[in-house]
Parts: C-alpha cells; sequence; structure tokens
C-alpha cells in the first residue's frame, strides 16, 4: 500500500514512509523538517503582524483596538484574522481607504451612537461600515463646509450697543 508524502507529494511505500500523525506521512526526514519549518514560519508571520507605525492602517488598527479594549476585551481576545479580512475586503472591493474606514467607525460609535461590539452576533466592528460609509461621509462634508465658513466669517470689529426696549403699558389707576 502506498501514501502521499504530506510534504513533496511523492507516492511512498507505507512501510518506509516516516508516520508523524494518524494520517500524515512524510518521505524522509528532510521533507517532515521543511513542513515543520514552514508551518511554524506561516504562524509566526501571521501572528506578530503590525502595521508599520504611523501609516492610516496602522491608524486604523490601533482605533479597532482601543473600542475593543474599552469593550473589556483583551487583546489576545481580538479576531484578527476576520478583522484583516474585513478591512482588506473594504479596501479591495469596496475602494474604501483606511482614514475613510477609520472616520467611518469614529462616527457610527461617538456621533450615530451605534453599539457595534457585541457578543450576541459574533461579528466585528467593522460589519456596518459599508452601510454607513456613506453617510458618515457626508457627515465629513458638512463638518468640512462648517469649518470653511466659520475661517471665512469675518466678523463687524464695531461696537453695538443694543438697549433694552423699555415700553411701559400704562394702566388706568386700579383700586382693589
Amino acid at each position: 500500500m502506498t501514501v502521499k508524502c504530506r510534504y513533496c507529494g511523492k507516492d511512498i511505500d507505507k512501510e518506509l514512509a516516516i508516520k508523524v500523525g494518524q494520517r500524515t506521512y512524510y518521505c524522509s526526514d528532510e521533507c517532515r523538517e521543511m513542513a515543520d519549518h514552514k508551518r511554524n514560519h506561516s504562524k509566526q508571520s501571521t501572528v506578530n503582524f503590525k502595521p508599520q507605525q504611523g501609516t492610516a492602517r496602522r491608524e486604523l488598527t490601533d482605533l479597532i483596538q482601543k473600542y475593543y479594549n474599552e469593550a473589556g476585551y483583551r487583546d489576545d481576545e481580538i479576531n484578527w484574522q476576520l478583522i484583516g479580512s474585513q478591512i482588506k475586503n473594504l479596501v479591495s472591493n469596496f475602494g474604501y481607504k483606511y482614514s475613510g474606514i477609520r472616520y467611518c467607525l469614529w462616527y457610527m460609535i461617538e456621533v450615530v451612537e451605534k453599539r457595534l461590539i457585541d457578543d450576541s452576533y459574533g461579528g466585528s466592528i467593522l460589519n456596518l461600515v459599508p452601510y454607513e460609509y456613506k453617510n458618515a461621509e457626508i457627515y465629513w462634508r458638512q463638518q468640512q463646509e462648517l469649518k470653511k465658513a466659520f475661517r471665512e466669517f469675518q466678523g463687524h470689529n464695531k461696537r453695538k450697543i443694543i438697549k433694552p426696549h423699555t415700553s411701559r403699558k400704562h394702566y388706568p389707576s386700579v383700586d382693589f
């Protein structure tokens, strides 16, 4: 009976193969070591991945981490694999920018006061971003217009004295 090497894919006799698990066989020690190295190396790169400091992606992930920590989650309880996949999807498929996603999260939590982190549905903080992104963009544009209007506003430097209107109604004398 023959089995397939888990690393290189060669067909080898079952009796000559190196058995590692219940159904895991390797043709040589070299293949087994290479597979172990590949498996350990891939785990390290996904677990320790952090975006570079000062980038828009890092600012987004820092904000997400902050909101999760405020909701009572520890750093190791955050599902970064799901969040990273959603971020990649929002950027590549929807064309959103990291800074836009960050602003949208801030808008949903601080302005609209939505509760985005909830254990009952098992999702992530980014689930509603595609639905609220346009509203956040409209809000941002309105805020920019207000800032521009305040900068351009030129008040008069003259003091204007406003006298209170003191009209007295004259009632005929009343006798009780």
